[in-house]
């Protein structure tokens, strides 16, 4: 799980955010433990990244088909 470094938060204030132990988080790291699914899907919603990302099953970290009202960047 390699969303703490993306987001840029420790174990300390991830643990405190999502009222778990750094310990459970320090055991999903190091694949000790795996996580379970309604963690996964709050830090999913939470910070708006794909399960997948979360996971390490992908680098899209979100899923482009969900985001509405897309404007191209303008060209200079």
């Amino acid at each position: 799980m390699h969303v703490l470094y993306w987001i840029a938060l420790n174990q300390t204030e991830f643990a405190k955010k999502f009222n778990i132990s750094q310990q459970t988080i320090s055991n999903w790291e190091n694949g000790v433990t795996d996580i379970d699914i309604e963690s996964l899907t709050a830090i999913s919603k939470t910070f708006n990244l794909t399960i997948d990302y979360i996971l390490g099953e992908t680098e899209e970290a979100i899923d482009i088909s969900k985001i509405k009202n897309i404007m191209p960047i303008p060209q200079i």
